[in-house]
């Protein structure tokens, strides 16, 4: 039998043993310590740390206390009954084996027994016995160290986690002394102790963070993503809740809230849209997902994507500007595509079916068009809407061959998805490419053999190639109410042309122009039907019996905003400049009749307006530029108009050709106005 003084060193020795091997870190007052005892430590009783953490603060604050050390064991149950006797054997059957003797009865086990104090039994394990032999049960202070001796295992110490009858959890060391106070790592996992010892459940407030400590695993602390009092919450590794913003656990994001909640639904942080998955307790979708209804898409960080193209891994889709995934057929940059609605609108490459009809699109998922694809030994022509068509045959040259039915190669105008080929005969009835001539008429097919139609351009021109033969066009053609003309070769013609004497001009498009068009820096004008009116004829007759004392004339049409220039003599004057002009507005009309030519200056000014080399040719009535800002030189523009009435009685000329009379026309030309 130990004595206290022995039992105080074989527990001391104990407890060394077991904090050596017994395999857990423990933040507590020092254990040496505690099994030395200390002459003033008062026994302490409690029932467990029954406070529980509320929603709104998670703060627990009311310490429970032990059980009473001197607490009863709960009364013994009633005695096992004996077992039923077994059925009577059946009395007509005989029975071979000789009748064994009735075994006495086993006599009842003896209650054991235990000295007061401390003991141990045959397998190692620690009971206290109380002064009638019986082992204590409960809670036992001794020494100011708490043990507990289970009442369901008779009274065995209870070393490592255990509950006790109010459903607290603890922790014992291996000597069986209760720790507490502050955070114990046990098989890997954290708990936390407190004052009483009993494992803390529910929410911790601690340094101003809080933690889960889960009662539904046996008060160990939560991390990583949680549920706790009916809703999800995330903490590292440290087990701290994490409150506001995202989070990390493992390799899924969530976003959570001020009170460390995960939040689900859409969210946009940052302007940007980000999808968490309720069914997932608000883990951030990426990829290809789906929320209420609805195909969306997402890189490695979550963004919705929005507008146009989405890769997901090698598959490619399109979103609109909510960022919800398009399917069915798009029209893109000029290209057709199918999205695919069976795959949730993942684009299609390659052959496949929608709406009936077979479709192919190359990598890039642009649908083909007007022309020829093979698979496998089947040759296929992808008409203008993109849907295939069986036909022809493709030789081991690459060449295209259409055959009847007995196989024979069939040759002229063939016709295949509303598109016409040419089978040459003079080439075994392969397909045409390029400029062809039939009976006399030219065409142009295409690297795919297609007879195009319409405008093309070839080797940098343009040709007409008239629907819906594709014959190519000559000549004058009005094409969608615009006329242009064609050169015997084909091309189509720009710039000046003249046609059996009549001038035409056609701009850069090839349209035929009409009315007063500004043309090479001079104004021009034409007939409805696109000739050119010469401004210069009936000028010319007038000049012709006009007489001048310099070798000089100059003529102003005030009604057709036009100088012309000529040199010579009276019936031999020829034209050398004809230039628009601004003349007098209808209400400060330029004067009319025949003048001279008089005085000369580099620029006068006018109001606000400067004007720059004029030639006098009646008093106030003068030869100049445009307006012209203030400036030195002619070099701020203020109005450079012309072909219109608009002067103050001068009349205007655009500045070069203001310089040319100045610098040319010498006093006492003859200047005719009308």
């Amino acid at each position: 039998m130990l004595n206290k003084s022995s039992l105080h060193a074989h527990a001391l020795e104990t407890a060394l043993a077991f904090l050596l091997m017994g395999g857990a870190l423990f933040a507590s007052p020092n254990v040496l310590q505690a099994w030395a005892g200390s002459a003033d430590a008062g026994a302490q009783t409690a029932t467990g740390d029954t406070s529980v953490a509320t929603e709104e603060g998670k703060d627990a604050s009311v310490a429970p206390t032990k059980p009473n050390a001197t607490q009863k064991p709960p009364a013994q149950g009633e005695a096992d009954k004996d077992p039923a006797t077994p059925p009577a054997v059946d009395a007509d059957k005989p029975s071979s084996k000789p009748e064994e003797k009735p075994k006495p009865d086993p006599e009842p086990e003896k209650p054991i027994t235990y000295k007061p104090g401390w003991s141990k039994d045959v397998k190692g394990q620690w009971h206290y016995g109380n002064a009638d032999g019986k082992a204590r049960t409960g809670w036992l202070n001794d020494g100011g160290i708490w043990y507990y001796l289970d009442p369901a295992q008779g009274g065995l110490m209870r070393t490592g986690r255990y509950q006790d009858t109010t459903g607290n959890w603890y922790y014992s060391i291996g000597s069986g002394a209760m720790q507490r106070n502050g955070w114990a790592l046990i098989d890997s996992r954290w708990y936390y102790l407190t004052n009483s010892g009993a494992m803390h459940r529910g929410w911790l407030h601690l340094g101003h963070r809080w933690y889960w400590l889960d009662p539904s695993s046996e008060c160990a602390m939560a991390s990583g993503l949680y549920q706790a009092e009916g809703r999800w919450y995330t903490s590292g590794p440290d087990g701290a809740c994490r409150m506001g913003g995202w989070s990390l656990v493992g390799d899924k994001w969530f976003w959570t809230d001020v009170s460390g909640a995960t939040v689900s639904g859409w969210i946009r942080p940052n302007g940007r849209w980000y999808w968490l998955d309720p069914a997932k307790h608000g883990e951030m979708a990426t990829g290809l997902y789906q929320a209420n209804g609805q195909w969306y898409t997402a890189g490695p960080d979550g963004a919705c994507r929005m507008g146009g193209w989405s890769p997901v891994g090698a598959k490619w889709f399109w979103t609109d500007s909510s960022g919800a995934v398009r399917s069915g057929w798009l029209y893109h940059a000029g290209l057709w595509y199918w999205l695919d609605p069976a795959k949730h609108g993942e684009m299609a490459t390659g052959f496949y079916q929608a709406n009936g009809e077979s479709y192919y699109s190359d990598a890039s998922g642009a649908m083909a068009q007007n022309t020829w694809v093979a698979k496998e030994d089947k040759n296929f022509f992808a008409t203008s809407s993109g849907a295939l068509l069986e036909g022809g045959e493709r030789l081991k040259d690459g060449c295209i061959v259409f055959k009847d039915k007995d196989g024979k190669a069939l040759t002229g105008w063939q016709s295949l998805g509303g598109r016409r080929f040419y089978a040459d005969p003079a080439k075994g009835g392969r397909l045409s490419t390029g400029w062809i001539q039939v009976e006399g008429t030219w065409y142009w097919t295409d690297a795919q053999h297609v007879v195009r139609l319409g405008w093309m351009n070839i080797d940098g021109r343009w040709y007409w190639l008239e629907p819906p033969s594709g014959a190519m066009a000559t000549g004058w053609k009005n094409i969608d109410g615009t006329w242009y003309f064609l050169h015997s070769s084909g091309a189509m013609a720009t710039g000046w042309i003249n046609l059996s004497g009549t001038w035409y001009y056609l701009s850069g498009s090839g349209a035929m122009v009409t009315g007063r068009q500004y043309i090479d820096g001079t104004w021009c004008d034409f007939t409805p039907s696109g000739a050119w009116i010469d401004p210069s004829a009936a000028m010319n007759a007038k000049a012709q019996g006009i007489a001048s004392a310099t070798p000089w004339l100059i003529l102003v049409d005030t009604g057709n905003t036009r100088v012309n220039v000529y040199s010579g003599s009276q019936g031999r004057w020829s034209l050398q400049h004809s230039w628009l002009c601004a003349p007098g507005a209808p209400s400060t009309p330029t004067i009319k009749g025949y003048f001279t030519v008089g005085g000369k200056g580099y620029y006068f000014d006018s109001g606000a307006s400067r004007c720059f080399y004029y030639t006098q040719f009646r008093g106030n009535y003068l030869f100049h530029s445009t307006l012209y800002n203030k400036r030195p030189t002619p070099s701020s523009p203020q109005d450079n108009r012309v072909g219109m009435q608009l002067s103050h009685g001068c009349v205007r000329l655009e500045l070069q050709n203001a310089k040319w009379i100045y610098d040319n026309i010498p006093r006492g030309t003859k200047v005719y106005v009308f």
